[in-house]
């Protein structure tokens, strides 16, 4: 777990932990954001906004650092509780992985890319692992097949020899055959990943809020996944949440997993019975949950169940 965090971006302190389960609880504007982006920085390698979107590049970083111009550099440090000690910047391979965030663009992403997402983490089978190579070198041989056939289309715009027209043809007959054996690639790819799929959906209900729910991932017609619950093929943000941790918690390492969840107007109830579910994953580098309100505490009570809860920013208390 994380010992204490130390950053230069704008309305960070240096913080201590006294769990791996961390509540960050403050009103908008508190600071929560930037202290998960200090944590994702030092042991992933990146910071993601509410959209989702990697907002590591430096040019967008240092407008969040403190301090006069000339703008400085970045600087975030992590100890963790076992002495190992991690800095932005510092690391050529980031140790963890930031599940909830490599899990929500997989299920925003392609079918195909989804269930190659899937074997990925699941699976160490050789035949699996070839397949997944095969296609990789099948798409850049489409890509490579497709830009030399633009480009002799071009050239025979304006200049005709019986040789471009069969080097066109070539070029034609390469990429129909790539395709076509890419077409077979990923379609076994996709018979495997269904397996894998329906062993998903049953592990995962371990991990669900409301038990009544099950995670479901729907083929659709038009070649996407959807991951969902039961048949609602629209989930909500905190949902997506929900699915995005539960699908990590069954398909990644708990050693290298860092789990933050982004504040998604959770309702009381709703967050209780997130921090239960999320109170039970194995983690190594722990599980943060942002939030402007606080668990119903009817329903769960964070500090009883080993909960530290966070409360950034000057005026807390303002949200009493």
């Amino acid at each position: 777990m994380i010992k204490t965090v130390s950053s230069n971006l704008k309305g960070t302190r240096p913080q201590g932990f006294q769990s791996a389960y961390v509540l960050l609880l403050g009103k908008n504007g508190a600071g929560k954001s930037r202290l998960a982006h200090s944590i994702e920085l030092a042991l992933c390698g990146q910071a993601v906004d509410m959209a989702g979107k990697d907002v590591k590049l430096k040019r967008r970083l240092v407008q969040m650092v403190a301090g006069e111009e000339p703008v400085k550099d970045v600087e975030v440090a992590v100890e963790m509780n076992d002495g190992r000690y991690y800095e932005y910047g510092k690391q050529r391979f980031y140790r963890y992985r930031n599940v909830v965030k490599e899990c929500m663009d997989a299920m925003t992403g392609s079918g195909d890319a989804f269930y190659r997402f899937l074997l990925q983490n699941s699976s160490d089978d050789w035949p699996v692992m070839g397949l997944l190579k095969m296609e990789e070198t099948l798409r850049k041989s489409v890509t490579s097949h497709r830009s030399k056939l633009k480009e002799l289309d071009i050239v025979l715009k304006y200049h005709r020899t019986d040789d471009l027209v069969t080097d066109r043809e070539v070029a034609s007959n390469d990429l129909k055959s790539a395709q076509g054996l890419l077409k077979q690639v990923q379609d076994r790819i996709r018979s495997f990943g269904r397996r894998v799929a329906d062993v998903v959906e049953k592990k995962a209900y371990r991990w669900m809020p409301v038990k009544a729910r099950r995670l479901r991932i729907v083929d659709m017609p038009d070649g996407d996944v959807c991951v969902c619950f039961d048949a609602d093929l629209v989930p909500s943000g905190a949902e997506t949440v929900i699915l995005a941790m539960a699908l990590g918690a069954v398909l990644f390492d708990p050693d290298d997993s860092l789990f933050i969840l982004p504040d998604k107007a959770y309702d009381s109830v709703t967050l209780a019975r997130i921090m239960r579910v999320a109170r039970t994953l194995p983690v190594g580098a722990g599980v943060f949950i942002q939030s402007t309100i606080e668990p119903d505490s009817a329903e769960y009570s964070p500090t009883d169940m080993g909960w530290d809860v966070v409360k950034v920013g000057h005026n807390y208390s303002d949200l009493q």
